[in-house]
């Protein structure tokens, strides 16, 4: 999987920089983002090959989720959606919506993250 470009979009600055560790022990290039509107302009411009997004990303409610979903599919970039503890349920609930888009729920075991990110890049190499 060298060479594949992640980028992780989320806010929270004790998860975010481990889970970077883990995909860089992996071989895998990954660039961290804190908000929506980075994360945007990152898609667009740089066409990560997966994006690895907290559904609690500020503003972080289901239009912004919606959204970013509708972007997703624009710009053709997998995603595996992070679920936080505080607002699961509510955040799960519309995740449920959105079929079978890959949810992490935190705290997230690097086995699961990285079996996750495989299978997500695997399956999309698949298809194109």
């Amino acid at each position: 999987m060298a060479n594949k470009r992640i980028l992780i979009a989320d806010h929270d600055e004790w998860v975010a920089p481990i889970l970077a560790l883990h995909l860089r022990n992996e071989y895998y290039s990954v660039e961290w983002v804190k908000d929506i509107e980075t994360t945007w302009s990152r898609l667009m411009h740089d066409k990560p090959d997966l994006l690895i997004i907290s559904a609690n990303l500020p503003p972080a409610d289901e239009i912004t989720l919606e959204a970013c979903r509708g972007l997703l599919e624009t710009a053709k970039v997998p995603a595996v959606y992070i679920v936080g503890e505080q607002r699961r349920r509510r955040t799960r609930e519309f995740l449920d919506l959105l079929e079978d888009e890959p949810v992490l729920d935190k705290p997230i075991a690097a086995r699961r993250l990285l079996a996750t990110v495989g299978e997500v890049l695997n399956t999309r190499r698949a298809v194109a």
